[in-house]
């Protein structure tokens, strides 16, 4: 009797709270015995059915939450010279609004060094020359863009 009450009160629980699926893509498939149905975002399920009750199990994803990003196109009118440098890397940026941190990383992603270039400036130099050769990316950072400029040291 135990074993019997077990599979039943599974079945009546699977059928009293209904699951909800969210997907971007999926399809049903049948050949007259037996049905698929997938969706995106989904892993596998299994349902069984008697032709009266249903029970499905597996992972459905119930609750989605979306966190949008708002994407910020604040791009600022960067000119870097000479590139490829063997010394000293001059950057200017025109119409500047507010302060932006240089930071010049080498090709491994280490932090070489940074520099702040604040709102009334111009132009600033970087300088090079203690620096090996090889690619470096000079990243302008602010408060709502991060612009990424490779730099090449001969």
């Amino acid at each position: 009797m135990k074993k019997l009450l077990l599979p039943v009160v599974v079945m009546s629980i699977s059928v009293s709270f209904g699951q909800e699926v969210i997907g971007s893509a999926g399809t049903v498939g049948t050949n007259g015995t037996e049905t698929i149905q997938w969706t995106i975002g989904e892993t596998v399920t299994s349902t069984i059915t008697n032709g009266t009750n249903t029970a499905t199990q597996g992972f459905h994803q119930t609750q989605l939450e979306v966190t949008s990003i708002e994407d910020v196109a604040v791009e600022y009118d960067i000119n870097v010279y000479p590139n490829p440098t063997n010394g000293l890397l001059q950057v200017d940026i025109s119409d500047l609004n507010e302060d932006l941190n240089l930071q010049l990383y080498d090709a491994a992603g280490k932090l070489v060094s940074q520099k702040a270039f604040l709102k009334g400036q111009n132009s600033q130099i970087i300088d090079f020359t203690a620096v090996e050769r090889g690619s470096y990316y000079l990243r302008v950072v602010g408060k709502e863009s991060n612009q990424t400029i490779s730099i090449i040291k001969q």
